[in-house]
């Protein structure tokens, strides 16, 4: 036990509760209203888009690392806007109640409440360290299973592990070897626009052509090219369809496939 909790523990008194160590409580949305300068008032739930504003309006979030401050994507990758561009209005009566209520868990003589910032993390986004320390301590709570689900949703390495893990096990059954499915990393690239995606498709498209397994599109199988090949063949309506837009690219020129 280290020196510093002997001495809180002296300082408590073997006689008095301790205090807890966490205080959970509930707020009512209209019970608190955050206005953010050159937005105003924030509604709830935010919009995608006004959420996009606010991410470039601010700046990449900090986190800290023993006696520094650091920024590094690697670790926290999001957005901060400051506390000196926030206001908070409380309901009447609201917050002296919440601050009273942590006030006797904690066993405190006072306390302060202060904005510290407005975290913003987009699609993709996440603080390592939050994460995994939530995933360690709130395996039983809602609130823990929430953060590790949203984590490992947007986290391709661990669909790849996932995806490698039970390929592997069962390969290496099969095969009577040890080790793993994949030797190298896989690699990713953002594609942001329906030029990229149509450019990156036809590459996946045209690949049994390029390994010589089969001599055209028509005899390429399993692949979404050869699909659309024998539907316009069927029906050659299908030529002039235009392809359904694209999730979360604003495009007025959406293309056909021809």
């Amino acid at each position: 036990m280290s020196n510093q909790l002997l001495k809180l523990l002296a300082a408590l008194g073997s006689d008095d509760p301790l205090p807890q160590f966490a205080a959970i409580g509930e707020l009512s949305s209209a019970a608190l209203r955050l206005e953010v300068a050159g937005f105003g008032p924030l509604p709830n739930p935010l919009t995608i888009e006004l959420a996009s504003e606010l991410a470039r309006a601010g700046a990449p979030a900090a986190f800290g690392h023993r006696e520094k401050t650091l920024v590094d994507p690697d670790v926290r990758n999001s957005q901060e806007i400051s506390s000196e561009k926030l206001t908070l209005s409380w309901a009447p009566g609201v917050q002296a109640e919440l601050l009273q209520t942590i006030t006797q868990s904690f066993g405190l003589a006072g306390l302060e409440a202060r904005a510290h910032g407005l975290s913003i993390y987009g699609p993709g986004g996440f603080f390592k360290v939050q994460a995994n320390y939530l995933m360690r301590i709130g395996g039983d709570s809602w609130g823990g299973r929430r953060v590790t689900y949203r984590t490992r949703l947007t986290d391709v390495s661990w669909l790849m592990k996932s995806l490698s893990e039970a390929i592997a096990r069962r390969a290496n059954i099969e095969d009577k070897v040890t080790g793993k499915f994949w030797e190298g990393r896989f690699k990713s690239q953002l594609l942001l626009s329906e030029k990229s995606i149509l450019a990156a498709m036809t590459y996946v498209d045209l690949n049994p052509v390029r390994a010589d397994i089969a001599k055209g599109v028509s005899t390429s199988s399993y692949t979404s090219v050869k699909m659309r090949h024998e539907r316009i063949r069927k029906d050659a309506t299908h030529a002039s369809r235009q392809l359904m837009p694209l999730a979360g690219i604003k495009s007025a020129n959406i293309p056909t496939m021809t």
